[in-house]
């Protein structure tokens, strides 16, 4: 897609390639976005309508990173729409005649497909630093500030081409709009490099990085971390099955983050590396080129735009399909949308189900996902078997949630 920081927009004179629309598997990419529309709708609407209705019980960093989540792969989702319209029309504008539908189209696009690399970023990073310092508290402004502090760097960033008299553009092939680097700066340009380098190698090639090492410590710890603490016959009946269960239940949360990275790793580390290779096309001012020889013009172009197009939408299309593998009481709510069925407390509200404890006396610091209604936190200056052999949690008591 003509966008800023994917390669149609980095090739100077992609939009004028010789390779037609037509040339381009039109019915396949069309497929896809058909796939991304009817499979990652309603899945991530009814992934989202779940951790809103449990973010009203309980709001945790946990619960609020899940729920923004499907926010934003909601919308990509949702954006593909037009798009599959438009590519089983053979590539005709329809939506996208009107221009101003068709600069929203794009600006929201671009927006939501960084937002979407810089979600799965803050999550794997928030969980290695939760499995590795687990008595470092995390709240939702973890979540909510450099989640804000971007999306207004974003919303700012992807009006630059209104600030050089350009424009967002249609583009056939792709069945969407966007805007091209090399249609408002020469490609030997200073400008046309520096922005290049922070609309791509800054947004999308050097997330990966963090997000593979974050990866790769969430499954250390999560090897390291055992299923249960000490000996259960010296501590009571009581104390072993609540911790046992609270760290069961951390680990089952770290799996399906784990999961979730490795999804994003799979569908994007393809897309990365075709762009760190265009990246040096670029700054060696297209002297070389790694398609040549292996491909013809058209191949690649076709290559190219299959994943720089679809390997985001495609990530947000499984995503919630992960979440509806790993939460059981996702799907038990999905059953019950779909079949209409609830139920329902004295008080008029959806009953949440499971009990509550608390502990009495300690401020909260290292804390863990309990289940999906209850949540365990560990006194600051007590390990795990410190907790057991004082008895420190008793039933009765409601406690507070951060992991």
């Amino acid at each position: 897609m003509m966008i800023s920081g994917t390669p149609p927009s980095l090739t100077a004179n992609f939009s004028s390639t010789s390779t037609p629309a037509t040339n381009y598997p039109l019915p396949f990419f069309a497929a896809i976005s058909m796939f991304c529309v009817l499979v990652g709708v309603p899945t991530n609407l009814l992934s989202l309508s779940y951790f809103i209705r449990k973010s009203r019980r309980a709001t945790s960093y946990v619960s609020l990173f899940h729920m923004f989540n499907n926010l934003v792969d909601l919308t990509m989702c949702l954006l593909y729409l037009p798009s599959a319209v438009t590519l089983i029309s053979g590539g005709r504008e329809m939506f996208f005649s009107v221009h101003l539908l068709c600069i929203a189209w794009g600006y929201l696009q671009q927006i939501t497909a960084r937002l979407s690399v810089f979600c799965i970023g803050l999550m794997s990073i928030l969980r290695a630093v939760c499995m590795t310092l687990p008595f470092v508290r995390l709240s939702p402004k973890h979540i909510v500030t450099p989640i804000l502090s971007y999306l207004v760097l974003l919303m700012i960033q992807q009006t630059i081409p209104l600030w050089f008299g350009s424009s967002y553009f249609f583009f056939p092939a792709a069945g969407g709009c966007g805007w091209s680097l090399g249609a408002i700066f020469p490609i030997n340009t200073p400008e046309f490099k520096g922005l290049t380098l922070l609309l791509v190698v800054f947004e999308y090639i050097l997330p990966i990085f963090p997000i593979i090492a974050s990866c790769i410590i969430s499954v250390y710890q999560l090897k390291s971390t055992p299923v249960c603490c000490g000996n259960t016959a010296n501590y009571d009946k009581y104390n072993n099955q609540l911790i046992h269960q609270s760290l069961k239940t951390k680990r089952s949360a770290t799996l399906t983050i784990i999961i979730l990275t490795g999804l994003y790793i799979f569908f994007n580390l393809p897309y990365c590396i075709m762009l760190a290779l265009d990246q040096v096309s670029v700054l060696s001012e297209y002297s070389w080129s790694y398609h040549q020889g292996s491909l013809t013009e058209d191949q690649f172009h076709i290559l190219h735009l299959a994943i720089t197009v679809y390997s985001i939408p495609l990530n947000s299309t499984f995503n919630p399909l992960v979440y509806m593998a790993r939460i059981r009481a996702l799907r038990d709510h999905c059953t019950r949308v779909i079949m209409c069925r609830w139920s329902w407390n004295h008080n008029g509200r959806e009953h949440p189900g499971g009990s509550s404890f608390t502990m009495k006396g300690h401020s909260p610091a290292a804390t863990m996902l309990f289940n999906n209604n209850n949540n365990v936190s560990i006194p600051k200056k007590l390990s795990l078997n410190c907790v057991l052999q004082k008895g420190v949690l008793n039933p009765g008591t409601r406690i507070e949630t951060a992991c």
